[in-house]
């Protein structure tokens, strides 16, 4: 099961991949100047970072409320330790 996912994830990278370098293949011989043509890579290459820089923040946002979540979990189990330990300091005095 595992060895087929990872075979379908190759293969799913593989053809985007294929469609990535067919569409530069297009562009490049697409009827249109060079000036256009480079404005048009340019354009894409802009909405590309553009699109990473979105999903980067994204990533960072959703990050930091892990980890806050994870620290108060942990500031929690701390206290309740804490409150445990004195009870049983407490209880044997």
């Amino acid at each position: 099961m595992r060895f087929n996912r990872r075979r379908m994830s190759d293969t799913a990278l593989a053809f985007a991949a294929g469609i990535g370098i067919g569409a530069l293949i297009g562009l490049i011989f697409a009827p249109s100047s060079g000036e256009e043509m480079r404005e048009n890579l340019v354009d894409a290459a802009r909405d590309q970072i553009n699109d990473a820089t979105s999903r980067g923040r994204h990533f960072v946002k959703h990050a930091k409320r892990a980890v806050e979540s994870i620290a108060d979990d942990f500031d929690t189990a701390k206290a309740e330790g804490a409150r445990a330990y004195r009870e049983a300091k407490n209880a044997a005095s």
